[in-house]
């Protein structure tokens, strides 16, 4: 029983910290849009120019395309690493980012039926941050995952490659944030 509050209270005490110690860092929060969906972007700056942004977001992409009547959703997280900055002579600045992460999400994949996907993601990109606290960006969002659909038929689960994370992959996405 006494383990059990020295859990609850270490996991209180965890959260505070990291409360704190983030409440510190330069955030952004922001839509992103594409041709394959739109979403929400927060983003949250990390030490030496690194920064962690969290998206979910709407997959449209074969609703677009006429296969399906309702859009499929998606949450990611990625890791950027900065790794070119440079100021303009108004001042706003510049950076170009590339980084890791991870997504999954529910939706229907190219010619296949809907399901679950989950996987590894990339993520490379150009932003301006203007002096007035907002940002653009234009950045590509490749997802290599997997697929767990439903054989309708036999009863069974299908394991398969989520096609549309690297087919939509090279569509750039429009990012705008504000900075606070």
């Amino acid at each position: 029983m006494f383990k059990r509050h020295y859990n609850i209270i270490f996991c209180i005490t965890a959260t505070l910290s990291l409360a704190v110690s983030l409440k510190a860092q330069p955030k952004a929060i922001g839509c992103s849009n594409s041709f394959n969906g739109f979403g929400i972007v927060y983003e949250h700056n990390l030490q030496q120019d690194n920064f962690l942004e969290v998206k979910l977001k709407t997959d449209m992409q074969e609703v677009f395309l006429g296969r399906t009547s309702f859009p499929g959703a998606s949450a990611s997280i990625c890791w950027n690493y900065v790794l070119h900055k440079m100021e303009d002579k108004e001042g706003n600045l510049w950076q170009f980012f590339a980084g890791p992460g991870v997504g999954a999400g529910y939706g229907k994949d190219f010619r296949k039926d809907e399901g679950w996907f989950i996987g590894l993601q990339g993520r490379g990109g150009a932003e301006c941050l203007f002096r007035r606290n907002i940002s653009i960006s234009f950045t590509v969002n490749p997802l290599l995952s997997i697929q767990f659909s439903r054989d309708r038929e036999r009863g069974t689960v299908l394991t398969t490659w989520y096609r549309n994370g690297i087919i939509w992959a090279l569509m750039p996405e429009l990012s705008i944030k504000y900075s606070f």
